[in-house]
């Protein structure tokens, strides 16, 4: 099918090429310009247009439509991207391309970065709890492999920014269902040498579900100096301190029963998780007109109390210490000779995590007896290169990657030391190819990429390191096409195919015991089709957008445990997706948003035998947004999620033991926020 998909691509690209001009000769629609901006991808800079690959770009336009308490939905807004939480701002997944297959929680096989620094760890987890929607100025979702860059991660990479673009001092709060309750402050200073941004976030809320609890409190520094015309230097600091309540997943019968309800043992023993993180970063650069030296260090260091548990005979109390330091190091050259355009970026990685974790009997809330203490010492290479030459509107990138993964660990309860596992090195090649004429251009790429086990994925709290389980390896292979038409309207679409080998997927025996095993090959197909329009008229704006993924993920090869699942569909991706934005700003401050997402059905287990409904969900949003003295604006708003009461779980445990596969998502609820903002 992907097949004929791609061969009829370039006769539809020929048939918009000719309409272009057309296009263009036609003004009889007013309207207000999209957002401006440069895409990174690959370490490139580009226009949309321009850039041979499928990065989307957001800003934080998208995130003031929706309340201030999670990113979820304006992420949930771009094709291929799914952002899973259980609560507000709980626990959470971030699946792009398929990628949470692995994931009973948390976020893997995705690389993260903030203002140029990597957050994700070397063995692919990332602690996206420590990234506030309030301090998110910009985020650019790169779907698909992106290893002969930025090393593992087969679904795709994220890369935040938080650049303070004027003086200001705000402040925002937010109230609403559940007891929740939100407050923030940024200050902003910007002058010829300097931009500074200091940060600070409380947050709390009981949540919809017992045990469904959420606080935190933040507080951030991210600063800027212009040493020379031609060097910056970049600082980065962010504190975090989170607790989240573990509520466990329900069966059918306890959601159609009361899908409010936790386990009983999660409330008697208050599970959750206690997290403090530190997180400091530092960068250098220095460009000329055709070359460009970037360099940053970093340094981090987290610990975490965990009872966990759903019964007497399944439970436990993890206390975790850990620590990492890392770098990036990147040569961005660029030349044009005649008609030609040459770039290289030449550059590595290099990252080390430390971390200990003693696991006790849980014991009335408290520590019992020590069951093990284990160290783990992850360290991670990455050396890259890439090119790109640019002719009369044809764009060829090619390059590729070397990548080490390295795990060291040791059992002190049993005496067991340096418990290596050195994975094989992995080469990830890249190429690609874009032609653009007037505003149309037209892309093809091939990629292959990687993710490796975590270290828990190993099965780390046994004597011996699970030696069998390797990391998934994938070939994508995609081509898309773009179109915008007078800054107004923007449209893509994208097919792929990702063929992956020794995919890793998780068993759960337990409550928080997962087992972890190589299924094979599967088969990723998808189309992933975006549409923005920005339209003004006698000042009134109209802004939409809508999302559509198509996504046929399978099985091809995998049998486990005397099981056959080869054919059978991925659990928790859909068929269909499909999510609408649209807000409306009158010309005296009132201004009107809603989102629709329609998700289709998804099995809950590899067998297929069980499956969700599909499901509506709808939100909107009313406000005001005025200046009300010279220097003085602000922005009184009210929202209402799920407003047709929808049953539905946003947090699937996929393969669930005993049916338990639900953690039930909230009803209606009820939001309500002001934010304040002095120009300075």
């Amino acid at each position: 099918m992907i097949k004929k998909l791609l061969f009829f691509l370039p006769i539809l690209t020929n048939i918009c090429f000719a309409q272009s001009d057309t296009l263009h000769n036609k003004s009889s629609i007013t309207e207000i310009a999209l957002p401006s901006f440069q895409l990174e991808a690959f370490q490139f800079k580009a226009d949309w247009i321009s850039s041979p690959s499928n990065a989307e770009f957001i800003d934080s336009s998208y995130f003031k439509q929706q309340h201030q308490l999670s990113p979820q939905l304006s992420l949930n807004s771009l094709p291929g991207v799914r952002f899973e939480s259980r609560g507000i701002d709980g626990s959470r997944r971030i699946s792009i391309r398929g990628s949470s297959l692995r994931s009973p929680f948390g976020v893997r096989n995705v690389k993260v970065y903030w203002n140029g620094i990597p957050i994700t760890s070397p063995d692919g987890s990332t602690g996206m709890e420590i990234i506030d929607v309030s301090l998110i100025s910009s985020m650019e979702v790169l779907r698909g492999p992106g290893a002969s860059v930025y090393g593992a991660g087969m679904g795709g990479v994220l890369m935040v920014k938080s650049i303070p673009s004027q003086k200001s001092i705000l402040f925002s709060s937010t109230v609403g269902s559940w007891g929740t309750h939100k407050e923030n402050m940024l200050f902003n200073y910007v002058s010829n040498k300097w931009k500074i941004q200091l940060g600070a976030v409380h947050s709390s809320t009981n949540g919809y579900r017992e045990q469904e609890f959420n606080n935190k409190k933040q507080y951030s520094f991210i600063g800027g100096y212009n040493i020379t015309k031609n060097q910056q230097l970049h600082l980065f600091v962010n504190t975090y301190k989170g607790s989240w309540g573990l509520p466990g997943a329900l069966d059918s019968l306890q959601e159609t029963e009361n899908p409010r309800q936790a386990v009983d043992f999660a409330n008697e023993n208050n599970t959750r998780v206690d997290r403090n993180r530190w997180r400091i970063g530092v960068g250098h650069t220095w460009k000329t007109k055709t070359l460009e030296i970037t360099n940053s260090l970093y340094w981090n260091t987290t610990t975490k109390e965990n009872p966990y548990g759903t019964s007497l005979f399944f439970n436990g109390y993890k206390q975790e210490k850990g620590s990492g330091t890392g770098g990036r190091s990147s040569i961005n050259w660029n030349k044009q000779i005649k008609q030609f355009q040459f770039g290289v970026v030449v550059g590595g990685e290099y990252q080390f995590d430390h971390n200990l974790v003693d696991e006790y009997e849980l014991k009335n809330t408290q520590q019992g007896r020590l069951n093990y203490s284990i160290n783990t010492n992850a360290i991670a290479y990455v050396g890259f290169l890439d090119t790109r030459i640019k002719y009369k509107g044809w764009l060829l990138t090619f390059g590729g990657s070397y990548n080490q993964l390295t795990y060291k660990t040791s059992n002190k309860t049993v005496d067991i030391q340096n418990n290596i596992n050195a994975f094989d090195p992995i080469l990830a090649p890249r190429i690609g190819l874009l032609k653009s004429i007037h505003s149309f251009s037209v892309f093809t790429s091939y990629s292959k990429g990687y993710s490796p086990p975590t270290v828990w994925d190993l099965g780390v709290t046994d004597t011996l390191m699970n030696h069998v389980l390797q990391p998934e390896i994938g070939e994508n292979i995609e081509a898309g096409l773009k179109f915008k038409y007078h800054e107004k309207i923007k449209t893509s679409v994208t097919i792929f195919q990702l063929t992956t080998q020794n995919a890793i997927v998780s068993k759960q025996l337990a409550s928080s015991i997962f087992e972890f095993s190589n299924a094979g090959f599967t088969q990723q197909l998808g189309i992933e089709y975006l549409t923005q329009l920005n339209l003004e008229k006698n000042q009134w704006k109209l802004w939409t957008s809508l999302a559509y993924t198509f996504s046929k993920y399978k099985f091809t090869d995998y049998e486990n445990e005397g099981e056959d699942y080869s054919g059978n569909d991925f659990p928790g991706i859909p068929n269909h997706r499909m999510v609408v934005n649209t807000s409306i700003q009158s010309p005296f401050g009132v201004y009107v948003s809603g989102n629709l997402t329609y998700e289709g059905a998804v099995y809950l287990n590899n067998e297929n035998t069980f499956r969700t409904s599909p499901y509506y969900l709808l939100s909107s949003k009313v406000g005001y947004e005025k200046r009300i003295a010279e220097k003085i604006a602000v922005n009184i708003y009210g929202l209402v999620e799920n407003i047709t009461n929808t049953t539905y779980s946003s947090f699937l445990q996929l393969n669930g033991v005993r049916g338990k596969y639900y953690n039930p998502s909230a009803t209606q609820s009820f939001y309500g926020g002001i934010t304040l903002t002095l120009h300075l």
